[in-house]
């Protein structure tokens, strides 16, 4: 089996730009940079959580530098990011609860969350908020955490069991967590903070509902702004007033206040709202829709000082909003890979093809749509749902994603025809001929669905022989043949595997 590489490293002498060959024996890394998932600043810099290292960028300039493992951080898997004046230290949280204090002094690793013992399955941090200037407070699957940057200790815990903690903050004398299941608070005097069962739900009797959920909740104009559902409310501490609903088909994912104004990201969860929403609220609770553009699918948002707005989003590039009103999206891009997932890796001529899906232990495919990528003249190119019109499948709704391709297992070169090829563990064989770009599936191709997931059309193998055909595995094939064969003109022939599956 194949296995997961964080980074692509290339022995010199076979690829690469002629300006730039590496001499034999040599390494280059390229490592996933076309995404800033995360984002925040310093007075000087932004900071970017890319896919596989921290990007340092100067307001000023543009220009950027990069934070990684070489540099003493200990993962690539980031999740999220908050830089720290007072302590002048980058938090940064990774995907299973570690978390790495950052200045270029030092790195110091903490692991007590990913380790504790009393709370089973993952412990994700889902949010952290600076409380002073030493300690930050932190959300996550297990409950709250207050976190010591300077010695990385932890005063105080509070589990929640079932409940999941989305978001949190500190004000007027309380801590606030929002959760799937409502916001809760207790006084930061209490000496019995840790029990959970002390803590106060805020529902009706506070201008509330009695059920709701709560994403997202930030310290904004002297109030408490707190999102219930899809809607916006500020709350005073004794009763909250609506500032403004929104449609119910969108969810909340977050509210930033790193700027004058407060930020708040939707994106469509819903079957008819197309893309999702961005607002900004200003000190008078006016509330303006912002243009759009700049929107794929972000995590979160920042303002300036110079009054541009800066998104950390996983969708494809780094974009800001020059400024509140402005109506187009500035966008700039790295020359890299889009993923650090490669399964599948082929080299012809000086050109180098990857596949960036997977599969698990059971044979089950993840559904992961990073799709295929190719380096030629030193130049990366991305084929996925983002770029490649083939990749969305055959259906015409952008808002049904049943029959994207995912999961791209193998790539092949066909040297005869020029065409290459990935198998989507999913959806089906992509095909790549120059410009020309088609999917083959069940509606097209002799291919069929999985016994017992009919469905998804699982390619799990492919090799093009001498002759310019391409032979063709179709796993566990429904009702059908499991080796077909794709001839150089274009037709498909099938056969039986005595094997039973592909």
């Amino acid at each position: 089996m194949r296995t997961w590489l964080l980074l692509i490293c290339c022995l010199g002498g076979f690829l690469l730009t002629a300006q730039n060959v590496l001499p034999i024996g040599k390494w280059r890394t390229h490592s996933p940079k076309r995404v800033g998932e995360w984002v925040t600043q310093s007075e000087q810099d932004l900071y970017f959580a890319t896919r596989s290292a921290i990007m340092i960028t100067d307001k000023e300039e543009l220009s950027s530098r990069f934070v990684s493992t070489v540099d003493g951080l200990s993962g690539v898997d980031i999740r999220m990011i908050k830089y720290h004046a007072p302590a002048d230290k980058l938090v940064i949280v990774y995907q299973d609860g570690v978390i790495d204090l950052y200045n270029e002094a030092a790195v110091l690793t903490i692991n007590s969350i990913k380790n504790f013992d009393n709370v089973a399955g993952e412990k994700t941090i889902n949010d952290f908020v600076p409380l002073d200037d030493n300690t930050f407070l932190l959300a996550g699957s297990y409950g709250i955490s207050l976190l010591r940057l300077d010695n990385g200790s932890f005063p105080l815990t509070t589990f929640t069991g079932s409940v999941s903690v989305q978001s949190v903050s500190a004000w007027d004398g309380f801590y606030y967590m929002g959760t799937l299941e409502g916001i809760y608070r207790t006084t930061i005097t209490s000496n019995i903070i840790e029990d959970f069962g002390t803590w106060e739900f805020l529902g009706s009797d506070f201008g509330l509902p009695d059920d709701y959920t709560c994403n997202a909740l930030r310290v904004f104009n002297d109030q408490l702004y707190v999102g219930v559902n899809e809607d916006i409310f500020s709350f005073d501490g004794t009763s909250a007033t609506l500032v403004t609903d929104r449609n119910d088909e969108l969810e909340m994912l977050y509210m930033s206040t790193e700027g004058g104004d407060l930020l708040v990201g939707y994106r469509c969860a819903g079957s008819s709202c197309g893309r999702g929403e961005f607002l900004l609220i200003d000190s008078d609770d006016n509330v303006a829709v912002l243009h759009d553009g700049c929107l794929g699918d972000a995590q979160n948002a920042l303002q300036d000082q110079f009054g541009r707005i800066w998104f950390g989003d996983t969708f494809m590039g780094f974009r800001r909003l020059e400024n509140k009103d402005a109506e187009f999206c500035a966008t700039f891009e790295l020359n890299s890979p889009f993923s650090p997932s490669v399964w599948d890796l082929e080299v012809v001529d000086d050109n180098v093809w990857l596949a960036a899906g997977s599969y698990t232990p059971n044979r089950s495919p993840l559904f992961l749509d990073h799709g295929m990528a190719s380096l030629i003249d030193g130049e990366w190119r991305l084929y996925n749902r983002n770029t490649t019109e083939a990749f969305k499948g055959f259906n015409p709704d952008p808002n049904v994603r049943d029959d994207d391709v995912f999961a791209l297992i193998e790539v092949e070169i066909n040297e005869v025809t020029g065409k290459i090829y990935g198998a989507s563990y999913n959806t089906g064989l992509i095909e790549i001929d120059g410009e020309n770009i088609r999917l083959f599936d069940r509606s097209n191709a002799p291919l069929t669905g999985t016994i017992g997931d009919e469905l998804r059309t699982r390619i799990s193998g492919l090799k093009a022989d001498e002759d310019g055909n391409l032979w063709v595995s179709n796993y566990k094939p429904e009702g059908g043949k499991s080796l077909h064969r794709l001839a150089p003109d274009g037709t498909w022939q099938s056969f039986n595997n005595p094997a039973g599956q592909g």
